[in-house]
Formats: C-alpha cells, structure tokens, sequence
C-alpha cells in the first residue's frame, strides 16, 4: 500500500536494501522503533593435546538463522577441531551506535587466569552490517575443572542488564583431544567427500559469472594483495583465478564460505551471493554439535 507522497514506497525499497546486505538473517520491522536484527550468541573452545595447555575460548556473534548456525558449527568442527561449550542464546540487536563489549570472568581464581584483556570492544556498527563477529579469549590453564562467565551487552548506561550471559563449567578432560599422536592438525575432521564436489561445483558456476572488474573488488574486500589483483585484472578467467587464489591462500573453503558471500553483498552482488548461500544449504553436515561442558 502506498500513500500521495509515496512514503510507504520508500520506507519498503529502503527495508528491501538493508535486508539484502545481511546474508542469512531474521529481522523485525515494527511501528515507530524501526527495524531490528535477531543474533545469536554461541561460546566455542578449542580442543587441547595436553591438560595443562592454555583455553582458547572464542564467542561467536552471528545472524540468526538456522543455517547460519549449522554452518558456523560445521566450520569450527571441521576446519579448526573447535567444540560447543552451551547452547546459542538470542538477543535483538539494534542500528544503534552505543559501545559494545564482551567480558570474561572466573569465579574459581585458582583455577584458570585471563591471559591478556578479559573485556573486549566490539563495534556495534560492525556487528549491524556483517554476518558474523567474533571475539577471542585466552585462559591459563591449571590443569582442573572450573568455571567461567561470559557476557556480551553495551557499555551504555541505558542499558543495565547483558543482552545474554554464559556460566559455564568446563571439564579438562571433555577438551582433550582423543588423538594418539598429540599433533594439534588431527584435531580437525576430514571435510566430506561429497561436500568437497559440491564446493568445485559451485566454484565452476560462481567463476563463470565473475568478469574482472567484479573479481578485483571482491579480491579488494577478501584482502588480496595489489600484484594478485594486477594478475586477476588482466586474466581471461578471473573468476577461476580469484577463487583458485582464496582457496591457496586459506581464505575459502569447503567449510568456510561466509566471507566470499559476504564479499557478493557488500558488493551488490546479490545472485552471486545467492549461488553460495544455496550452497551452505545443500550441504550442512553438522546437525549440532554436543556442547563440551555443563551450563549451571
């Protein structure tokens, strides 16, 4: 429905933009308060080779989408051997520019010891425009259970409660890898076969659509250095040779595809991104994973 001065026109095209610049996300557009992305909130750790070595505990801020969330649990399963530490928690986020942090903290002080910073800054625009955000924790293990807190809310005095908190218990032995040769490479699983074909498959496809100019902006937001994207800029396949180059360079994945889809809607590239999401669809494995400690 459309008004004379054509308002509701505008305010729908105006929706349509911002909705196409979030990937695989969930909104809520309501009268007056304007519109909102729902997150989800997820703690991950990585596996360890030996009792005493130091917890990397990594919070995940992400759109929430369902296939958002297995794919993000399948990346860190599979490319970086990571395990689920609780259950995602939601939480809505405002276009908003007030301070954002994540905190860490230890009730059992003899336990663990933060390494480093135990609050960090997270850009609350950042946050807004991307699909995933996050942010990395270092402990110093002594060797036994304990027990953490983690918070994600603002720093803002409107806000007085954390948009979502984790008390976990973490086990030592639920962390350690079930590797015999202590070699932290094992900790990762062997991506599927078929999940590898359907990565070419779609590389082929994407590659096709892909002329120079597009391949040396995406190249440009993926962080391709200037003499690569010079090489792309004059190759009678840059999309082949962008793709062929991200995969080299650890960027891209089988199991890890959210940037270049990122890369396509920043780009304004939506059918491409389309194509890459389509394949995040097809082809998550990870139907969840079993969080690696106890909530209290």
């Amino acid at each position: 429905m459309t008004t004379a001065d054509g308002k509701c026109r505008v305010e729908n095209h105006y929706f349509e933009l911002e909705m196409k610049k979030f990937g695989m996300f969930c909104i809520t557009i309501k009268d007056k308060t304007g519109i909102t992305k729902e997150m989800r909130a997820l703690p991950l750790i990585n596996r360890i080779t030996s009792p005493t070595d130091d917890l990397i505990i990594t919070l995940w801020l992400y759109n929430s989408d369902s296939v958002e969330h297995q794919c993000l649990l399948q990346e860190e399963d599979i490319q970086h051997g990571k395990i689920q530490l609780d259950q995602h928690s939601s939480f809505t986020l405002k276009p908003a520019k007030a301070p954002m942090s994540a905190q860490i903290s230890i009730p059992t002080k003899d336990t663990f010891a933060i390494v480093d910073a135990d609050t960090h800054d997270i850009d609350p625009e950042r946050l807004w425009n991307r699909t995933r955000h996050k942010v990395d924790f270092r402990l110093k293990n002594g060797g036994r259970d304990g027990s953490i807190v983690l918070n994600v809310s603002t720093k803002g005095l409107m806000w007085k409660t954390p948009f979502c908190t984790f008390r976990i218990n973490i086990e030592i032995e639920k962390m350690l890898s079930p590797s015999s040769d202590g070699s932290h490479l094992s900790l990762r699983r062997q991506t599927p076969t078929a999940m590898v074909q359907s990565f070419d498959d779609m590389k082929r496809q994407l590659a096709s659509r892909v002329d120079n100019e597009t391949a040396v902006q995406i190249a440009t937001i993926l962080g391709l250095p200037a003499d690569l994207k010079s090489i792309i800029r004059r190759s009678r396949t840059p999309g082949v040779l962008l793709l062929d180059k991200l995969v080299e360079k650890m960027i891209i994945s089988a199991v890890r595809v959210s940037s270049l889809e990122e890369a396509f809607i920043n780009n304004g590239n939506e059918e491409d991104a389309e194509l890459i999401q389509e394949y995040r669809r097809r082809n998550v494995v990870v139907s969840g994973l079993s969080p690696g400690a106890s909530s209290e």
